[in-house]
Parts: C-alpha cells; structure tokens; sequence
C-alpha cells in the first residue's frame, strides 16, 4: 500500500496509546487495519470521542481500540484544502482571500473558532490514524505539569514566575503555580493543585485535575454572578 498521506488522499492523524483512564483528553476509536507503514499499523477512524467520564474512559483504557488524539497531524496541502471545502466552507473561503492578497490580520478575526478536529476530521472519511508509542505529555492539562518539571526537595512542583514564592510546611505531592509577585503557601495538604492567575484561584486534588472543565463550564454560564 502506497502511504496514502505523501500521495495526498488521506487526513492522517497520529494516536497516542493510552497508560490511564484520562477524562480531559480527547480519544480516537481505531477501525479496521488498511496496511503498515514500517510495520506500524494504519488504521480507519471510527470515530472521535472528547473528554469522557471517568467509567467510560476505563472502558476505553481496557478495550485497547481507543487511542489519545494528540492533536498531532499529516496531509498534503490538497488533501486539507479539499477537505475544508467540503466540511468547513467558511474557513476555506476565508484562506482563499489571503491567497488572493488579502491581509491575514484582517481575514483570521472572521473565521469560525473550531477545531480542526470538529472542523474537519469528525466529517471526512479519508481520517486515518497511525499510532506512535513514544513518550508524549498534554501540556494544557495541570495534571502533566509534574511530567515535565522536577520536584523540590520537599516533593512538590513549583511552577513559579515573576517572582512568586513557594513556602510548605509538612505538604509534599503539590503542584503550585503563580505568574505575579505572589506567595503560595501550603501547610499540611498533599497532593494539590493551587494555581493563581489574574484574578482567578484554582484549588483541587491532582487527580480530579481533569475536571476544571466543569468550572469553565460554569463560568460560561453563570458568569456574571462572577463579575
């Protein structure tokens, strides 16, 4: 089988095998085998699943045919034109007036704001999906930060800029994140997320980390309660 993606028919996007049952990522559903490329398995999209609950996300670690979207791709310039033509005709008519001259600052404020994924991909039937098993982290969730950063030596990750401060007593498994002239301090808690930012304060357990979308949720819809 010729590699679908270098001859321009296929949207091709690559997955990522889970290790947990992880609610704040997005899963891809592998279908039936198409070839190998250098021996690594080509697979048809079934379909796309975004954030499951905590039962459903076990059921996917468990079954073995759903795959992290790692949000990573490959395909040819045609490949993508053809297929925002057909699924996300706003977006291609607004690329066609930067290729025609007109100033991408001015054209980018109109388009849609969508995912490519929601754009695109859950449409087309040209997705395939090629897995790839070497180590990879979401950096948007709070919950990779600690995969990405050492502890200190009392076993928390203090994630700090501008200045901010750590100070823990008796507290060890935190993940602690400041961006102004701020002090964080911990004392007698484990195994916490505490973000400061603007005017916002985070506080939860590491391992409900992935459900700050239900704020976010929140604040959406009762947001001038907020204000």
């Amino acid at each position: 089988m010729r590699w679908k993606a270098e001859v321009g028919e296929a949207l091709v996007i690559f997955g990522v095998r889970p290790d947990h049952p992880a609610t704040g990522y997005g899963y891809v559903e592998a279908g039936p085998t198409l070839g190998r490329r250098d021996s690594i398995p080509v697979y048809a999209v079934t379909r796309f699943v975004e954030k499951p609950e905590p039962a459903r996300a076990a059921q996917f670690l468990a079954g073995g045919k759903h795959l992290w979207n790692s949000g990573m791709f490959v395909w040819s310039t045609r490949a993508i034109q053809d297929a925002l033509r057909a699924h996300a005709p706003a977006i291609a008519q607004g690329l066609a007036r930067v290729e025609a001259g007109e100033a991408l600052e001015r054209v980018y404020p109109t388009l849609p704001s969508v995912a490519i994924d929601v754009a695109v991909l859950e449409k087309a039937a040209n997705v395939r999906m090629l897995p790839i098993d070497y180590a990879w982290s979401d950096v948007g969730s709070w919950a990779a930060l600690p995969e990405l950063h050492p502890p200190d030596r009392e076993g928390n990750w203090p994630v700090l800029g501008g200045g901010a401060q750590l100070v823990a007593e008796d507290s060890s498994g935190c993940l602690a994140y400041a961006e102004g002239d701020e002090i964080i301090a911990l004392v007698g808690v484990h195994d916490l997320v505490v973000v400061r930012a603007g005017n916002a304060t985070l506080v939860c357990p590491r391992k409900r980390a992935q459900e700050v979308k239900r704020v976010v949720e929140r604040l959406a819809s009762e947001g001038e309660r907020f204000l």
